[in-house]
């Protein structure tokens, strides 16, 4: 019966369990995420190469005509190598590291950005079996510069119409995909020169660089770029007034 058991095990059926508990629901790039990982002995005793957690964002790639979406990892940590669980027993591993200043936002206050997808994966890497995983959606808030300026935005009287995650590189960045925040310039003062806004957040150690997109209007038109730093400790830095000026230079 052991070894009939222990063969269900290799294919997943009676194998140890994973299963990730946050001590949050809100996380901000930069900031700590820490947790405690059950696991769940299954009906043999087991051994266990690795414990690994990873932040993944899901990408949407185009090509030819087709779009379809995929998971890159922007951060791993490595929570324990080479051990065993036995049979039934359980084990509780605590965990924290911190995540990277240049993750995507997926949420602003109650505004969710439903096309924008963060995750923890906890991977229990056993030894000649299937492995097992967990996941666990992330809702990433700015950080308060980042916050500040979509409020400027929003008082600047244009209108958020969606965000998403695109495969590409910027220059600034370390990734190979960037998130297009895009707002529409409607009634405003500016919608005489731009039609739309797109912003991106390159999220630094000591700050956040603003990338904007704008589309411009006229025979002229066409996308022109421009970029601001805004540091974290931006006391009486107007992003309102900041923004203005950019938008009345073009």
């Amino acid at each position: 019966m052991s070894f009939f058991k222990k063969m269900l095990a290799t294919v997943g059926i009676g194998a140890a369990k994973v299963d990730t508990v946050l001590n949050s629901s809100i996380f901000y790039p930069g900031g700590k995420i820490d947790g405690v990982i059950h696991i769940t002995g299954g009906s043999v005793d087991q051994e266990i190469d690795e414990l690994d957690l990873s932040v993944l964002v899901e990408v949407k790639r185009e090509s030819d005509d087709n779009t379809y979406y995929e998971n890159h990892a922007v951060a791993k940590y490595n929570v324990a190598k080479k051990f065993k669980i036995n049979k039934e027993e359980k084990i509780q591993i605590p965990f924290e590291f911190y995540l990277p200043y240049e993750l995507p936002i997926s949420a602003v206050g109650s505004r969710k950005f439903n096309s924008i997808k963060v995750f923890l994966k906890t991977d229990l890497d056993i030894d000649d079996a299937l492995d097992k995983a967990d996941y666990d959606y992330l809702q990433i808030q700015p950080l308060p510069a980042m916050k500040n300026t979509l409020d400027a935005l929003d008082s600047l009287g244009f209108t958020f119409i969606k965000s998403d995650i695109e495969y590409g590189h910027i220059q600034e960045s370390n990734f190979n995909f960037y998130q297009e925040i895009e707002y529409r310039a409607g009634n405003t003062v500016y919608s005489r020169k731009i039609s739309e806004l797109e912003l991106t957040f390159i999220g630094k150690n000591d700050g956040v660089m603003l990338i904007l997109e704008l589309d411009k209007k006229g025979f002229f038109g066409g996308d022109t770029y421009r970029r601001l730093f805004v540091p974290y400790e931006d006391q009486g830095f107007n992003h309102r007034a900041e923004l203005d000026r950019i938008l009345n230079s073009l």
